[in-house]
Parts: C-alpha cells; structure tokens; sequence
C-alpha cells in the first residue's frame, strides 16, 4: 500500500539553547530564532533555580520551565555541576527537549573534560563544541522509544549521517533494496501526480511499514501482524515527528 500527499515540514521549535557551569558561566549557547533572552543573565537565573531546587527537593531534581511562551528544558551533570538549558516554544514536544538537553549534556562534557577542570583558563575552547554532532546524537534514543513495543522487531533511520537501527542488521544490502523501493514508489505515484510520503509491504507474519521524512531521510519499521494499526501510527507518529524535528534543525546548520 502507497500512502500519497503533500510534503510535510516539521515547524521550528527550538528557540536557542544554552552550557552553564555550575557557578553560572555561560561556556557556550547557540540561537536558532531571534529571542530577547540574554545568555549571561540566563545562566545565572538557571543556576540559581537549580541551586535551590537542589536545596528545598534533592529528591526532584528541576527539569521543567514553562512560561506563557516557551518552555525550558534542563539537564545537570552531577560529576561537573555542568547545566544544560533547551529553550523550545511553548506546547511543543517536551520528549524532544529532554533528549536534547541530554546529548548536548552529554556530549559537552565528553568533549571537554579537561577544560571543565579549570574553566577560566579554557573559557574559548568551549566555542568549539559540535552542535551538529549533537543534534545528529539525538536519532538514536528517538529511535530506541520503538524498543518499548515488543511487536515491533527492528526500526531503522536511514539518513546522511548514517544508519541507525534497534537491532543489527545488513546495512549495506538494506541501503541498496531501499532505495530501489522509494525509486519505484515514486515512479508509480508519477501516473497519479503524486508524491509517496510511506508505504506499507504486508508479509506472511509481519508487515514493513516505511515513511519519507525531511531531506530524503527514510524511518522503516518492521512489526509483528498482530499489532493493532491504530498502535502502530500512534507509535511512528510521535518518533516520526522528533526525527523530522531533528532533521529540520540539522539541515538548518548545514
């Protein structure tokens, strides 16, 4: 089965985001719309909300804001007292935000464990980090929200940054098939005036579902025939939508 339509574009979501030490030094921020907020004044606010967060409720660490506008998204590494602070419009995904805020955490603090030893002494450095390479660290623990249904055996992302899939698989031949398919999907859709956006191939006991996203990345998941439809686009529709979020802002940088 074919699905065609219009091409889909995910809005952009994220405002900017922001790398604050523990004592409220901005290390590094990057803007993706034009905002009012002031990184420096930020960093100290955030640090100071986390501090007492800390003080009055150890147990539950503060990693939600949400003002009329837009929401921000913290996470804080325990070992360096490094802050992460994602900034998103508001009523969008705050799962997309999460996940952010823990690759850029995790990633800054990888890059830079010996600067984050004496800070001031290394306070340029920190320019360097790859937002990119974050951004592109994201596909994966999206793509792992498919591991929470045991219908689903494997689902797979095929983008410019590569492969990514839940379990090992043939890559290489994958590629080579896959595009062969999306090829004749659109030259059958040609007749019709029309552009596949997924298409589904229906097995003996499992179904391949395949969906079109931004910039000519590809999500594919193969499931088990006993799994309910309406489960199924449940589950594609929210991974679908941070992967095309995630690909927007990636091409974004490019």
């Amino acid at each position: 089965r074919v699905h065609g339509g219009a091409s889909r574009r995910s809005n952009r979501m994220l405002q900017m985001f922001v790398v604050v030490s523990g004592s409220g030094l901005v290390l590094f921020s990057k803007e993706f719309q034009k905002t009012r907020a002031q990184p420096r004044i930020v960093g100290a606010l955030l640090t100071t909300m986390v501090s007492l967060s800390q003080q009055c409720v150890p147990e539950w660490p503060l990693s939600v804001l949400s003002f009329e506008n837009s929401s921000i998204i913290l996470a804080r590494d325990p070992n360096t007292g490094v802050i992460t602070a994602v900034f998103l419009d508001k009523n969008n995904s705050i799962d997309f935000g999460r996940i952010l805020a823990d690759q850029i955490l995790s990633l800054f603090v990888h890059s830079f464990p010996n600067e984050l030893r004496n800070i001031t002494h290394y306070i340029g450095h920190f320019q360097q980090f790859n937002t990119l390479l974050a951004l592109q660290n994201c596909i994966r623990p999206i793509l792992l929200t498919f591991q929470s249904e045991p219908r689903v055996h494997v689902a797979v992302v095929v983008s410019e940054s590569g492969t990514y899939c839940t379990t090992p698989i043939d890559q290489i031949g994958l590629e080579a098939n896959l595009h062969s398919l999306v090829d004749a999907a659109i030259d059958m859709s040609s007749f019709y005036d029309d552009v596949p956006l997924e298409f589904t191939l229906c097995g003996g006991t499992q179904h391949t579902r395949l969906q079109r996203l931004e910039q000519g990345n590809i999500l594919l998941v193969v499931y088990d025939t006993t799994m309910p439809v309406d489960a199924l686009d449940r589950l594609i529709s929210h991974s679908s939508s941070l992967l095309q979020t995630t690909f927007h802002l990636i091409h974004s940088l490019r």
